[in-house]
């Protein structure tokens, strides 16, 4: 998929590939949940910092569900970035922001960042939710 830096499309994007789980792994929308919320986060980061809010600038994404894992490569057109800063150390815990790549971090099985900054892969395996096999 590709979509403009528009945060309009945010929510119908992020809905759609977390349909793609429902239905892949016959789950209801609480179950995929987490995923949702990583998904939107790094939507968000692509948008607002990666590509400036700057509707000419596309966000990628790439999106495969298997029976066994769930993967997105979610990919800006921005400069990247290094290392962000730690949102848990005591100069950071009260801003608005910067807490987009720890909440991935902790909600997917993997979530890596090239060496640029402006491309993330995220994956999910369906036994880390502890669903029945179908």
């Amino acid at each position: 998929l590709e979509m403009p830096s528009d945060l309009a499309f945010l929510e119908p994007v992020t809905n759609y590939l977390t349909k793609l789980i429902n239905i892949r792994w016959s789950v209801n929308a609480d179950s995929s949940l987490p995923v949702a919320v990583a998904l939107h986060e790094a939507l968000v980061k692509a948008i607002k910092h990666g590509n400036n809010n700057n509707p000419t600038k596309q966000v990628r994404i790439s999106a495969d569900v298997s029976n066994e894992e769930a993967k997105f490569i979610v990919e800006d057109e921005g400069d990247g970035f290094d290392d962000p800063p730690n949102p848990l150390s005591a100069d950071n815990l009260y801003k608005a922001s910067g807490r987009g790549v720890l909440l991935i971090k902790s909600i997917m099985d993997e979530a890596n960042y090239n060496k640029q900054g402006n491309v993330v892969t995220m994956i999910k395996k369906r036994s880390s939710l502890d669903l029945p096999v179908t």
